[in-house]
């Protein structure tokens, strides 16, 4: 299946967590402590039908990695048209000796066989335009909350 391509090439980034791949892969027959499930419904308009979604959000506040904080994945279970499989995640990592963290954010996504040409062009460019919205929606909310007193 789509998803379990996905995970299987993002494989590296896993592997550092193990036992947070296996959720992932086999969520709800192996659950793992510690890892807070939320499921929720988008419809999301990349300037073609709105997409309709489901998905499952896997949050592990306590990974296995030493200097790692959180790993959050995202895995699509179901979309109305348009996707495949989708696996969204963010690794949290803090600086040592210092009140930083750095984010990874990483979209991997399979189109389904009815997208080609042009159809497939204007998707992508929905896509890029979604994601550098949230990423400035993301920035905006962090620079509110986490602003250094003066």
């Amino acid at each position: 299946d789509g998803f379990r391509r996905l995970l299987a090439e993002s494989a590296s980034v896993f592997a550092y967590d193990a036992a947070f791949h296996r959720h992932l892969d086999r969520y709800p027959n192996a659950s793992l402590q510690g890892v807070e499930d939320i499921f929720y419904w988008t419809v999301e308009d990349f300037s073609l039908k709105p997409v309709v979604g489901l998905h499952h959000m896997a949050i592990h506040a306590e990974p296995e990695t030493t200097g790692v904080d959180a790993i959050i994945a995202t895995k699509q279970i179901y979309a109305s048209h348009y996707f495949q499989a989708a696996l969204d995640y963010v690794i949290v990592v803090s600086v040592p000796g210092r009140d930083e963290a750095y984010l990874l954010w990483v979209l991997r996504q399979r189109f389904d066989g009815n997208v080609g040409g042009i159809k497939r062009s204007m998707l992508e460019r929905g896509l890029r335009s979604n994601i550098a919205d949230m990423l400035n929606a993301l920035r905006a909310q962090v620079e509110r909350q986490y602003k250094p007193s003066r």
